[in-house]
């Protein structure tokens, strides 16, 4: 397989010189070959450390903070039932869910960097915190700060209509309509079951 240095030396072999498919080519190329050379240079900086215990103090004293609160809006005798029900539900959404996600990924990255992974660690919320859809489909063809598209792997087509939801790390195609996590698209391109594929994406951890 050619390096990205090896295909731009050898675009003429393919286009004219100064073609429109050349000059989209060279550019294309080019925009991949230094977001390659800058990952690489992203990765050999040493990461400081992280205090994974002070983190964790943290994060599960402000799991503690919105847990009070929304038990708190569960005693609230003073709001209508079916009112405090529905804002119950958006704090948990909101705000219980990420806290809880945030304190399980700090768990799993200190027992990752302790060498003590073991299959407690490994389930759904793991995965999908963890395993980005990119780390499946690669180099996306359009980049944005909170979303990419590609070409979609689960059907043909010319125009990318395949977006990735990178704060969520959830995809939906606008072309055959299909959705949901890092897991589900797994599933669909490997034909696989729901245990197999948290099985074999745990590896990618």
């Amino acid at each position: 397989m050619y390096s990205y240095k090896e295909q731009i030396e050898h675009i003429t072999d393919w286009f004219p010189k100064d073609s429109p498919e050349a000059i989209e080519l060279y550019d294309t190329l080019m925009k991949r070959w230094r977001e390659e050379i800058l990952n690489k240079y992203e990765e050999s900086i040493p990461k400081p450390k992280v205090d994974y215990d002070n983190e964790k103090r943290i994060a599960y004293q402000e799991l503690v903070d919105i847990q009070s609160k929304i038990d708190d809006l569960k005693k609230n005798g003073k709001t209508e039932w079916w009112l405090r029900e529905i804002i119950i539900k958006q704090a948990e959404d909101r705000y219980l869910k990420p806290a809880i996600s945030k304190y399980k990924k700090l768990k799993f990255l200190q027992a990752k960097e302790n060498g003590k992974i073991s299959k407690q660690f490994i389930d759904k919320d793991t995965i999908i915190n963890n395993v980005k859809i990119s780390d499946i489909l690669g180099e996306p063809r359009e980049k944005s700060q909170s979303r990419c598209k590609y070409g979609c792997p689960l059907h043909q087509e010319d125009t990318p209509s395949f977006v990735w939801y990178k704060n969520t790390n959830t995809f939906y195609c606008f072309g055959c309509h299909e959705g949901g996590n890092v897991i589900t698209l797994y599933m669909k391109l490997n034909k696989c079951d729901f245990k197999t594929a948290i099985k074999e994406l745990s590896l990618m951890l």
